[in-house]
């Protein structure tokens, strides 16, 4: 199943735009598609991600887990089915 990594950016503090989607194969592909966006922005850049989450759907797009990731471990919730 694929994996949608969301990131939520703000640019000099102002945070009105959608959010990017990145789409990974993987969860560790996921993941690591936040790092190297962090990498990409730097640290002393206009530009900042405030939020990164991914989200593994199936065929139809239908959210199965939300992983969301704060801090240095992922942590995992799943949603509800039905």
């Amino acid at each position: 199943m694929p994996f949608i990594t969301t990131v939520e950016t703000a640019t000099d503090g102002h945070t009105g735009h959608a959010p990017l989607r990145l789409r990974r194969p993987t969860l560790p592909a996921a993941v690591a598609a936040v790092g190297e966006l962090a990498q990409r922005l730097g640290t002393t850049g206009r530009e900042r991600i405030v939020h990164a989450s991914v989200l593994e759907v199936d065929d139809a797009e239908n959210v199965i887990r939300v992983v969301e990731l704060g801090g240095c471990v992922p942590t995992q919730r799943v949603a509800p089915r039905g």
